[in-house]
């Protein structure tokens, strides 16, 4: 489909104030999880030490996606009627090692899927009259560097940046029948967010993470909100 201008939209936001909620929880939680592990005067002094780990770590998490672009992106000036859900459970598994304040980490991340239905007059190439709509899958493999930083006693500030290798299915209907476009490629990923350590002999933290990444052909901006469970080796 071709590029069209990126509308502005309320929506954009909902990421932003979704990671906002996700923090506010977790801040909430922490003293009453700190108070669970029986902290003491010795595990005070060791709590920036415990902020600052070094060595091997797996997580998995979920969220939510949101695609800013996808309806503007297949919108050719030709529909109207346009409902859309952009947005979708995004899960993620990652792996890495940190080095105290910074680190390696890989891992896998999808998307799940956004669609819209909407009606064309037909006056365009991109689409025939009638009753239309679209779908996009996406998901892919990311490679970054981490940098992070222990604001305070088991809370760690951090900030990603690497490259998401994606690859999208794209489903279109509309009046003469269904048609499939699969693509692939990479481009650059970026995140950051908040961890905290749980005081479990090092092993176990919770993670509150933004994250945007850019899929597909159209280069739509996908951003993911989401919360994970770590453990360290």
């Amino acid at each position: 489909m071709n590029d069209a201008t990126t509308l502005f939209s309320p929506a954009r936001h909902q990421p932003r104030l979704c990671l906002l909620l996700i923090t506010a929880m977790l801040a909430s939680l922490g003293p009453a999880l700190a108070e669970g592990g029986g902290a003491n005067d010795q595990e005070d002094k060791d709590h920036h030490r415990i902020a600052a780990y070094r060595g091997w770590y797996l997580g998995a998490g979920a969220g939510v996606a949101h695609n800013a672009d996808f309806v503007e992106a297949n919108d050719d000036g030709s529909l109207s009627s346009i409902e859309s859900d952009r947005n979708d459970v995004g899960v993620t598994l990652f792996g890495g090692y940190s080095f105290g304040y910074f680190g390696l980490e890989a891992g896998y991340r999808d998307h799940g899927t956004v669609s819209f239905d909407a009606v064309s007059d037909g006056e365009s190439y991109s689409w025939s009259g009638g009753n239309v709509s679209t779908s996009l899958e996406s998901d892919g493999y990311y490679f970054g560097v981490r940098g992070q930083y222990p604001m305070a006693p088991r809370w760690t500030l951090f900030a990603t940046v690497g490259v998401y290798a994606w690859k999208t299915t794209e489903t279109f209907t509309e009046s003469f029948g269904t048609s499939t476009d699969e693509n692939s490629g990479s481009d650059i990923t970026y995140g950051a967010g908040v961890e905290y350590d749980l005081g479990k002999e090092d092993k176990w933290a919770l993670r509150s993470d933004f994250t945007q990444d850019t899929v597909d052909d159209d280069e739509d901006a996908v951003s993911t909100v989401g919360a994970s469970a770590v453990y360290r080796f």
